[in-house]
């Protein structure tokens, strides 16, 4: 499995209303493995005289604290600093297995942060819709209002590249998108909840089922990872259960209020080819 992230590649474009789309032009490889992820970034139009040369400027999301304690108590994640401090130290210690458990043992930063809302994920799909050479987009979103409601996507996350489709992966929820450079190096990354699943399919659906992490006081595991590690968007499905789904039910709040869920396979040709039978 092959993940590419660039930052300093230029930006993703910019089809801000739609999830999914075709891209033209050919592969460099074609291959259903091979993913490249990249923050998207906002646009406004140029308005000097100018326009024709700059119609386009880059920006992250307004409205969001650019230093990290300020950021944390922003987007209310207190674990924030914590988990940020502990991706600096296991990049600059990547032969450390654990990073330490407190911020002043960890790098310090006092750089900026930006913020953005969602990151574009192109992979080669020939079997869905997509352009002449069977490249395709989609959008993976975490943003605090997305038609009224919060939204937060659920992503593929590499976590051993040695191991084909979900023995190599777990299922991670992205509450932020951001950027910041730091040593003069420029990073990509996302905050996520941890999804895990279970060694084997379930056997009735053979379908993989994830549950959310908790630590050990009983909150959702928290963790910084490189853009890089995250392949395209996952689709998980409640598995409900004997109940009935209440009529007022929103389903916005689906990853909030079940335990457990199926990663569907079936959203998509690529899903199914992807990890529908490792």
């Amino acid at each position: 499995m092959k993940l590419t992230s660039r930052i300093d590649d230029p930006p993703a474009e910019e089809l801000e209303d739609e999830d999914e789309w075709a891209v033209p032009g050919k592969p460099k490889c074609q291959d259903i493995s091979e993913f490249d992820v990249q923050l998207a970034i906002r646009s406004r139009a140029c308005t000097t005289f100018r326009a024709t040369n700059c119609s386009r400027i880059g920006l992250s999301e307004p409205g969001y604290p650019s230093r990290l304690y300020d950021l944390a108590a922003h987007i209310n994640q207190p674990k924030f600093p914590l988990v940020f401090m502990q991706f600096l130290y296991k990049h600059r210690h990547p032969e450390e297995p654990i990073a330490p458990s407190t911020i002043e043992e960890c790098p310090a930063f006092d750089g900026a942060i930006k913020v953005h809302h969602s990151a574009v994920a192109r992979f080669y799909a020939p079997s869905d819709l997509s352009g002449s050479g069977g490249l395709r987009q989609e959008r993976i979103r975490s943003m605090p209002n997305f038609f009224g409601h919060l939204r937060r996507d659920t992503v593929f996350v590499v976590t051993d590249d040695s191991q084909p489709g979900m023995k190599g992966m777990e299922i991670g929820r992205v509450l932020l998108f951001f950027s910041f450079e730091y040593r003069r190096e420029k990073f990509s990354c996302a905050l996520i909840n941890w999804f895990v699943h279970a060694d084997e399919r379930d056997p009735d659906t053979g379908m993989w089922v994830v549950k959310q992490e908790f630590d050990r006081c009983g909150k959702p595991t928290l963790e910084v990872i490189h853009l890089d590690s995250i392949a395209r968007a996952a689709h998980l499905l409640p598995i409900y259960g004997q109940s009935r789904v209440p009529e007022d039910f929103e389903y916005h709040t689906a990853l909030d209020t079940y335990n457990s869920f199926f990663i569907n396979h079936y959203v998509d040709h690529h899903a199914h080819e992807f990890i529908g039978r490792d």
